[in-house]
């Protein structure tokens, strides 16, 4: 075998061994680049994660804050709702008095005097006999007068012989810059 030869054989297994090494190099290379590329995506997407989810709680919170706030208008709203209601109801309750002599047709109002003296049975005894049947007021016309009063002076009067829908067509109403006619 020459020495030739085998100076040649040895180059090439040489070659071969200085190709391999540099390929195992740039595959090293190569996949150190793609586990960086995987590290920046992962922490890339860790932080869009972490993003969001600060995101969520801000909108949670904000929504939060919304429903409070809305629950504190409602709760204004409700109180100056019966604010009104009950100065409503007070306005002009120093002005009313009451109808004499008004008769209520339901119950009989309590005979005045000392209370009826207890019985010998006590609360055990027999139960206590019913109201008497409330007596009519009869007026100066004869008719019966329950609990409603007559009607004011001022009223106005349906007139004899119409039925009320017509009366109340083609009658004329006061109003406040004069006269005016009904117009239904």
């Amino acid at each position: 075998v020459q020495p030739k030869c085998v100076a040649l054989r040895k180059a090439d297994e040489t070659v071969k061994l200085i190709n391999e090494k540099m390929q195992r190099w740039a595959d090293e290379q190569r996949i150190v680049q793609d586990e960086v590329k995987a590290d920046e995506q992962r922490i890339l997407q860790e932080e869009a994660k972490a993003l969001e989810q600060s995101r969520m709680v801000a909108a949670q919170k904000a929504a939060e804050e919304e429903q409070q706030r809305q629950k504190r208008e409602l709760r204004r709203q409700q109180e100056e709702l019966a604010q009104r209601r009950e100065a409503a109801i007070q306005w002009g309750r120093n002005l009313v008095e009451p109808m004499p002599n008004l008769v209520y047709s339901g119950v009989p109002p309590p005979p005045p005097g000392p209370a009826p003296p207890a019985t010998s049975r006590g609360a055990m005894g027999a139960p206590p006999p019913p109201p008497p049947e409330p007596t009519p007021v009869i007026s100066s016309s004869g008719a019966s007068m329950h609990a409603v009063p007559p009607p004011p002076d001022d009223a106005p009067r349906l007139p004899p012989g119409r039925p009320p829908q017509q009366w109340s067509q083609d009658t004329q109403r006061t109003w406040s810059g004069g006269m005016r006619r009904s117009s239904r």
